[in-house]
């Protein structure tokens, strides 16, 4: 079993306009001078920063397969060794 925890609010609007200004054709570096401007600071607190803006992406993108690809597991089943004991009373 792997724990899911769930993005926070912030978390997704601050991917969705990361998405968004890269979709619109802006490279990291921008897009990170754009967040500065605006004065949005990353999980941790400090500035955005352009590994910070790529790994937003990278990471939200593996997230979605890891999670995709957890829904879709079959997992084969397993006996283990069972036994019955009989006592008196």
């Amino acid at each position: 079993m792997v724990y899911k925890r769930e993005l926070t609010n912030r978390q997704e609007e601050i991917y969705e306009l990361i998405k968004s200004m890269h979709d619109s054709g802006l490279g990291y570096r921008r897009i990170a001078k754009r967040l500065r401007d605006m004065n949005v600071k990353t999980a941790r607190g400090s500035v955005f920063k352009n590994n910070n803006v790529f790994a937003v992406i990278k990471r939200y993108e593996e997230r979605q397969v890891r999670l995709r690809e957890e829904r879709n597991r079959k997992y084969e089943h397993k006996w283990g060794k069972m036994y019955l004991t009989f006592e008196r009373k």
